[in-house]
């Protein structure tokens, strides 16, 4: 397995002298890969370095976090990321002249993170609100080398970064065989008898932890970087399906992110997705109608086109949630409608409407659904009715009231509410 590691490194050096292009290289080293996944390889703990550790380091370290993580110290006069790289290490932590923690990843060529940092928001768009994957190349904390303020969640950022870095297209084959195993999302069937590891990616435990320091935090309590970045992650892993939460675990880890964060509007968003997953209507159109005052005040939403991440969702669905494995994709349907409205000129709004609800009406995915179509329905009706008001401010006052009888229709029944 080591041979074969050698000869894929012989071979993307020598394709690099000759002007190969990357991928062609990669491709040997992606089967292998996949082929490595499959087997029963061992599994190294977190491997995380400190660059010139202090007392910061001593307090991340001795944090009491029921987590399985190896501490290093690694060479300040080394590069490290080659250092890590070698040593198969999974982040390393650092000082900034400006006085910041800095968590750094290994990234090859070819395998870059998705996320740059999760100290800093990314431009609004579908991906963004909903990712595929939530893995960050660093991750800033400012101002925290000196005492920190709180290590535990310090410590579970640090953890989560590292965790995060072992994403399948983030790990060559050399990472795989030296036990950086890929993070899976599934539990491995044994061939025979094996060693049983409760969440053996981490995902789950990490997720709680993460909650469970931003749960404390009291309201009126000043929020920093720490806690903004952990709300960030957390909110995007719950609206996910990536690592099968159950409903209550969603909803209560994006109320407490909607609490950390209620100024970004993909937050608010995805917790009316989560809200109408656990078939909270009323709760989660509550959360669009913000959302969508948000994103139209400036919210810095991308000038792209939405819809075809809509209909992509509309044909295959995310999973999770209630009501079939269906109840997510709805939450996140109506979220996305609400996104892509947010750039449409009034006029524009019932011609996409009537586009995307016909999409919907004729998938597979609402097949004897009728009352998630009337929510669908009802999400437009918000969008249309808070345009509607936004015209009656600028109307003489002769015409408020026709403009206003004209905009009232009737509501179609909303599903039960969760208790």
């Amino acid at each position: 397995m080591r041979a074969s590691c050698a000869a894929v490194d012989f071979a993307r050096a020598c394709g690099q002298q000759v002007g190969l292009p990357v991928g062609s290289i990669g491709d040997a080293e992606a089967h292998l890969s996949q082929w490595h996944d499959s087997l029963a390889w061992p599994r190294r703990p977190l491997r995380i370095g400190f660059v010139r550790p202090g007392d910061w380091a001593d307090q991340i370290a001795s944090a009491h976090e029921n987590s399985n993580v190896e501490w290093f110290s690694l060479s300040p006069t080394i590069d490290p990321g080659s250092l890590c790289s070698r040593s198969l290490l999974d982040a390393w932590v650092c000082t900034t002249r400006m006085g910041a923690l800095e968590v750094r990843t290994v990234e090859h060529a070819g395998k870059e993170a998705a996320w740059y940092d999760w100290a800093q928001r990314r431009p609004l768009s579908y991906p963004a609100v909903f990712p595929m994957r939530v893995d960050c190349e660093r991750l800033t904390l400012p101002g925290m080398a000196g005492k920190l303020s709180n290590p535990p969640l310090a410590r579970a950022l640090i953890e989560a970064v590292a965790t995060f870095s072992r994403q399948p297209a983030r790990l060559s084959l050399a990472d795989r065989v030296g036990g950086r195993r890929p993070l899976v999302n599934r539990r491995p069937t044994p061939q025979a008898v094996a060693t049983y590891v409760p969440d053996p990616d981490g995902i789950a435990g990490l997720v709680a932890r993460l909650c469970r320091r931003l749960g404390v935090l009291e309201d009126g309590v000043a929020v920093g970087e720490p806690e903004q970045a952990a709300s960030r992650l957390v909110g995007a892993l719950l609206s996910t399906a990536l690592a099968g939460f159950d409903d209550q675990v969603r909803r209560q880890g994006l109320e407490t992110a909607a609490r950390i964060t209620p100024d970004e509007p993909e937050t608010i968003l995805r917790l009316a997705a989560v809200r109408l997953a656990v078939h909270d209507d009323g709760g989660g159109l509550d959360a669009l109608e913000l959302a969508d005052q948000m994103l139209r005040k400036g919210g810095d939403l991308l000038p792209v086109d939405q819809s075809g991440f809509l209909h992509s969702e509309v044909e295959h669905g995310c999973g999770g949630g209630s009501g079939g494995g269906g109840g997510l994709t709805l939450g996140r349907l109506a979220a996305g409608v609400c996104l892509a409205s947010a750039v449409l000129p009034s006029h524009h709004l019932g011609y996409f409407r009537d586009d995307m609800l016909d999409d919907v009406r004729y998938s597979s995915l609402m097949l004897g659904r009728e009352q998630d179509m009337s929510v669908l329905t009802e999400v437009f009706r918000m969008l249309e009715s808070a345009r509607a008001r936004e015209r009656l401010t600028i109307l003489p006052a002769s015409d408020q009231v026709t403009a206003a009888a004209a905009s009232k229709k009737a509501k179609p029944k909303r599903r039960r509410r969760a208790a």
